[in-house]
């Protein structure tokens, strides 16, 4: 058996290379490339109701007899990066859960980057105006821009995470009260943890690619161009996930 989750002609050429006698993918009209059905012999339309592409990739099992009630999305808990991620935020002044928001600017592409103005912005307000502690994540090729938003002026108040393994962004992500990013890997991971979010959007779709469960916030950048998304509402929703 294959499932086919991409519905592109290329991941419907390495389904078919699997010679699995069942092959299962999107009918022609959900898929991202029509003709990735010649290489499929089971077709799903999903239902109008799963709108969210989680919902979208359950309803591929449900040919096999099999209905999600509940989603999970378990994740491996390391002892030792939790301690090494309590050891750095105890050296910052910082302290886990504790009005403690985490910022990660990066995204894959370009157009999905929230303007580091906006994110420097927003850190200033979260610590003058919500009392919160900031942690600035971030990854290969992006620590100037990390840099540039935690400033030097807020020792103690915003902070510059440290080079991170999958394992050790984990703990941060389950240390934050917060997580705002943009459709990017740490948001969804974070989402996973269940660690509320404020996604922001602007090129893809937050009703498909957003942060999976209603604990979380998304703001939409008119037009599409993330520079249209102004920090008040992000700020206005990160504060009202601060006093739950």
């Amino acid at each position: 058996m294959a499932i086919d989750l991409q519905g592109l002609v290329k991941s419907g050429v390495i389904t078919a290379a699997t010679r699995a006698p069942l092959r299962i993918g999107f009918t022609a009209a959900h898929c991202r490339e029509s003709a990735n059905t010649l290489f499929t012999n089971e077709r799903v339309t999903p239902p109008v109701s799963a709108r969210h592409v989680v919902d979208r990739y359950l309803s591929l099992v449900e040919p096999l007899g099999v209905r999600a009630r509940t989603v999970e999305f378990p994740l491996p808990t390391d002892g030792g990066a939790g301690a090494r991620i309590d050891e750095f935020l105890a050296g910052a002044g910082l302290k886990p859960r504790d009005r403690l928001v985490v910022l990660n600017p990066g995204a894959g592409r370009p157009d999905k980057r929230w303007p580091l103005a906006q994110f420097r912005g927003l850190a200033r307000r979260l610590i003058d105006d919500a009392g919160a502690a900031v942690l600035v994540v971030w990854g290969p090729s992006e620590l100037e821009e990390a840099r540039a938003i935690v400033g030097t002026e807020r020792a103690g108040r915003a902070a510059l995470a440290p080079p991170t393994n999958l394992d050790e962004l984990l703990a941060v992500l389950r240390r934050a009260s917060v997580v705002v990013a943009g459709d990017t890997g740490p948001l969804h991971l974070a989402a996973a943890l269940g660690t509320p979010c404020v996604g922001l959007y602007g090129p893809t779709s937050a009703e498909r690619n957003g942060p999976y469960r209603q604990v979380h916030r998304t703001l939409t950048a008119p037009g599409g161009a993330m520079a249209s998304l102004d920090g008040e509402p992000v700020f206005r929703s990160v504060a009202e996930i601060l006093v739950r």
